[in-house]
């Protein structure tokens, strides 16, 4: 059962990309969106920016929180998918919407 889970959400992932890819021209596509431009901080508190979208073909992007049951039941299925593939073609970045600071307060 969670094998077809998967292989139903691979293909959903790569049909969105497939029709994403379709949408406009090269200059629309690579010059807007919202993604286009972005920065944020990694959770070993590197910064990040839209470039990580461009080492793979596919990305999935997964937001999740710390406070849902559901969202963390989901991350070993979710490593496990990510690891079914070569990251060049496949890659899941998980966006957190909650984070405790050094005090253990979530922000």
């Amino acid at each position: 059962m969670m094998k077809s889970l998967k292989r139903i959400a691979a293909v959903l992932c790569l049909s969105a990309s497939l029709l994403a890819t379709g949408c406009g021209t090269e200059e629309q596509t690579s010059s807007s969106g919202q993604f286009s431009s972005f920065t944020a901080t990694a959770v070993d508190g590197t910064s990040i920016d839209q470039e990580v979208l461009k080492s793979s073909k596919v990305t999935m992007l997964n937001v999740w929180a710390t406070s849902c049951g559901p969202c963390l039941n989901e991350m070993p299925d979710l490593g496990e998918l990510a690891s079914e593939y070569d990251s060049s073609d496949f890659q899941i970045i998980g966006i957190v919407l909650d984070t405790a600071d050094s005090s253990g307060e979530f922000v």
